[in-house]
């Protein structure tokens, strides 16, 4: 079991990384033309609906690589025989029609004809459904029966399959979770070939999400499925579906869950498919519209965003094959309950969707109307600053300001209640420069406090940030105001140096080139002293007013609206790193983080936490460790 275990997740590892390379050079041909026809630095790019081109290659490699390994360790018969499964010619067939389809945009009836062939290719070579495990009473069927309903279970597969491909995402997060769970059911029946098969194709399906859902058509990263998509991972999954539910001596038997397990999968969008048919057909609805009333379209509706209707569409396909199992297992029922209770199921998750389910709202962080429309004087950079008994320092960082080759900016130093010279420090620099301001809080409140009262008095289009005891760069404000203005970049942040109290380099810390906003969540990549965003486009952004993370949180807040942050190649600041700071101890700031999660998105505290120990502890450990390893070979 240990050795499949392996193999399974070698098909994944394998078929993920020969996807990722495949649309590379995908997306490298599309810049490449973007490029030969754009008429300028700033024209969108085109996204492609060619990416699901990719999937098939992939999922071919990850299968072959299983089968290498296998013919090494094994006999060469048990491979050919386990190979010989595959109705290889076949998929390859319909993906190169399927291919041609996107390339040429050919009509919607030629479309229909390669799925209607698809289908009845099937049961014509020997693979239908032949036992109904007690649906209705019903047990073993003819040929010719199961011809018929393998037709129409086919068809209906391909449909709501492809029915859930309007939202970015879902299509592919859907199929991704249907494909993990039947490589998990073929693994626990010793059937290896098929659930490498499904492994693999998982792997390409997650490469392709991660472009298709957080990929961004402003740097041309972001692909649609297509027609090849949609039917390669359709037929993958109806050819699945008939191998688990088909009883073959030969291959696989009859067993408990034949039929369970596929249709728990498919429940969801074959139902969701009907519904929207009935409904648009009985009220003649133009196809065109009928988009509307499928329920990720109504969950989109209420504001949620995409990537939220598809946690909340596989939350469902999740509940409703772990509440089937529980009922067949636990209480003996048959499938034609089962079914019953998923419609009466069904009928009641419309309806809470319609009435009930709401976008979760920001408990703390809230951003006053005001500041949402606010545009700013167009080129003056606002900078930030919170003081606290930053006598030492503070000098230094506002020398570091006044030094920038770009010279439209403000300087708005909020000081809280300082108990040393550092108010007199600034006020020295106040008089002799009109563009800096000195603000001082009459009760101790925190830098997330201090930070709110300067950005509330800020007037430029740019709002920038820069802690009293860090440095920047000379050109820092110039490039970044120069990268954003010809990348039309709404959120820019960039690499930059730690060192300590005595201004002795200590370390870099990277930057990748663009961020997402899941990226975000996962872990912060923004140092908050690079960073600098643009109102006109954006609006004002507050801090909650919790002591620590509180940076964290606001640029969550902001990437909620941009949904993507890039970042200059250049390092631009000297972060310092003293022990007494709030931001020096980054373990004891980790539990802030899921406070961030409840401020910003509203979550409930357990699954904040949940969030924070399996996604973003991870993350973070491996970013401190990539950020030893750079260091380590720049000091080598």
């Amino acid at each position: 079991m240990f050795v499949s275990i392996l193999l399974h997740i070698l098909a994944f590892v394998c078929s993920f990384a020969t996807a990722v390379m495949l649309m590379r050079g995908l997306l490298s041909i599309y810049h490449k033309a973007h490029n030969a026809r754009s008429a300028g630095p700033n024209e969108p790019y085109e996204v492609p609906k060619t990416g699901g081109v990719v999937i098939l290659p992939a999922m071919i490699v990850g299968v072959i690589v299983v089968m290498a390994v296998q013919l090494i360790f094994s006999s060469a018969d048990d491979v050919v025989r386990v190979s010989s499964f595959i109705p290889a010619g076949g998929l390859l067939l319909v993906y190169a029609l399927a291919t041609i389809e996107d390339i040429l945009d050919t009509s919607r009836w030629q479309r229909q004809t390669v799925v209607l062939v698809a289908c009845a290719a099937l049961p014509v070579i020997g693979l239908y459904i032949n036992d109904l495990y007690g649906f209705f009473g019903i047990r073993h069927v003819s040929w010719t029966t199961g011809f018929i309903i393998t037709f129409i279970l086919t068809l209906l597969t391909v449909k709501a399959l492809e029915a859930l491909n309007t939202i970015d995402g879902l299509f592919a997060g859907t199929s991704g979770f249907m494909l993990v769970v039947f490589g998990i059911g073929f693994c626990s029946m010793g059937q290896n070939i098929y659930a490498s098969m499904a492994f693999a194709l998982a792997g390409a399906v997650v490469a392709f999400l991660r472009y298709n859902l957080f990929g961004d058509d402003k740097i041309g990263d972001k692909v649609r499925t297509g027609h090849a998509g949609v039917l390669i991972i359709a037929f993958c999954i109806a050819y699945l579906t008939l191998k688990y539910a088909m009883d073959n001596r030969n291959v696989i038997s009859a067993h408990d869950d034949a039929l369970l397990l596929p249709y728990s999968l498919l429940a969801l969008p074959i139902f969701e498919y009907i519904r929207v048919r009935a409904v648009s057909s009985w009220h003649g609805t133009k196809p065109a519209d009928r988009d509307k009333r499928r329920i990720q379209h109504i969950i989109l509706a209420k504001g949620f965003t995409p990537e939220q209707a598809t946690g909340i569409i596989l939350i469902g396909e999740a509940i409703i094959l772990t509440v089937n199992l529980l009922l067949h297992h636990l209480f003996n029922l048959n499938i034609t309950w089962i079914v019953i209770i998923n419609i009466a199921g069904y009928v009641e998750l419309l309806r809470v969707v319609s009435e009930k389910i709401e976008v979760p709202k920001p408990k703390v962080f809230i951003i006053p109307d005001d500041f949402k429309d606010y545009k700013g004087e167009p080129g003056l950079v606002s900078i930030i600053m919170p003081t606290y008994n930053s006598s030492e320092f503070v000098a230094d960082s506002i020398e570091s300001i006044i030094a920038q080759t770009y010279k439209n900016w403000e300087l708005i130093i909020t000081d809280d209640c300082s108990s040393d010279n550092t108010v007199e420090i600034v006020r020295t620099y106040a008089e002799k420069d009109a563009r800096i301001v000195l603000i001082r809080n009459e009760v101790n409140g925190g830098a997330g406090v201090s930070r709110n009262r300067s950005i509330a008095n800020a007037r430029g289009q740019y709002i920038s940030f820069c802690d009293s005891d860090d440095r920047w760069m000379p050109k820092k404000l110039s490039l970044q105001v120069e990268f954003m203005r010809t990348k039309n970049v709404a959120l820019c942040f960039a690499p930059y140096y730690s060192c300590d109290e005595n201004s002795q380099y200590r370390g870099y810390v990277s930057a990748p080139e663009r961020i997402s906003l899941f990226e975000m969540m996962c872990d912060n990549k923004i140092g908050f002293l690079t960073c600098i965003y643009d109102t006109s486009v954006l609006g004002k952004h507050l801090m909650p007013t919790q002591r620590k993370a509180e940076d964290y949180a606001m640029l969550l807040g902001i990437m909620r609206k941009c949904r993507h942050a890039y970042s200059v190649r250049t390092p631009l600041a000297f972060y310092r790193v003293r022990p007494g700071s709030l931001s020096s101890d980054k373990i004891s700031l980790l539990k802030y983080n899921a406070q961030v999660y409840t401020h910003v998105f509203g979550w409930a505290k357990p699954i904040s936490y949940a969030f924070l120990f399996a996604i973003f502890l991870p993350t973070y450990f491996t970013k401190r460790l990539k950020n030893i390893v750079i260091n380590a070979a720049r000091s080598a």
